[in-house]
């Protein structure tokens, strides 16, 4: 049983990987190799009392439209692991500082973003700064994931080592459960709600931003890490005033 870990950002898709990848090879997803799933690696000196996990760390990433508006639609309703201005609408939440933490934790510290494209910035780009230099260290876009799921995942299970169960290769049709780290039980990942695949489009999420919200995500977005995370073509088309369906 191959053991890997999952990060992402809050909304990133992590459950919906984890249950795909779960349901047809052979592993176990964990959240909690080192820290948290949704925080940062720490920068660890060479005579460091720490020493990151060897464990295969699976990243996921959503483009910066998608990604915040999942980020805000989360924020408006859950107040236990992100302090925003959500509440005030997109405007006021993608200008305000942003601050995460995690609510299960009494003595969890938190980590300050001046603005939620700051957050995306910062954490995938601590994340995405690990591939490459560490062995077991891989990149997926969870929008790759939704429209080709089986040679997607195919791509980062060769990466991760990981075994294929026999039989056909399975896609939860139903949203997910929000999993906790000793959530295995692959019956149980689903809920009774389908998934609504119009979601993933342009078409759906970014009819939240209004034209100040896309010049404040798209000036604000790390252009650097918008190339290396493969969302370069998807960002010009949305400064072009195109219409992009997919990432």
């Amino acid at each position: 049983m191959t053991r890997f870990c999952i990060h992402g950002i809050f909304r990133s898709g992590t459950n919906f990987t984890r249950g795909v990848l779960e349901m047809n090879y052979v592993c176990r997803a964990e959240y909690d190799s080192f820290g948290w799933k949704h925080s940062p690696f720490p920068i660890l000196s060479a005579g460091s009392r720490l020493a990151l996990p060897d464990i295969p760390s699976l990243f996921v990433t959503r483009n910066p439209f998608y990604a915040l508006s999942a980020l805000f639609t989360y924020a408006e309703r859950n107040k236990r692991n992100i302090r925003s201005a959500a509440d005030d609408g997109m405007t006021a939440f993608l200008s305000a500082p942003i601050v995460i933490f995690d609510g299960g934790a009494e003595v969890s510290p938190e980590l300050y973003f001046e603005t939620p494209v700051a957050l995306w910035n910062g954490l995938n780009w601590n994340y995405l700064s690990t591939v490459g230099k560490l062995p077991g260290r891989v990149h997926m876009r969870y929008e790759d994931l939704v429209a080709r799921p089986e040679e997607t995942a195919a791509r980062v299970a060769e990466a991760l080592g990981l075994e294929r169960k026999p039989g056909a290769f399975e896609v939860p049709q139903n949203r997910m459960r929000n999993l906790g780290s000793n959530m295995h039980n692959v019956r149980k990942f689903q809920t009774d709600k389908a998934f609504d695949l119009s979601k993933t489009l342009f078409s759906s999420y970014g009819a939240l931003f209004s034209e100040e919200d896309r010049a404040l995500v798209l000036n604000g977005a790390n252009r650097d890490l918008v190339e290396r995370a493969g969302y370069a073509e998807f960002m010009d088309r949305v400064a072009r005033g195109d219409v992009p369906e997919t990432a």
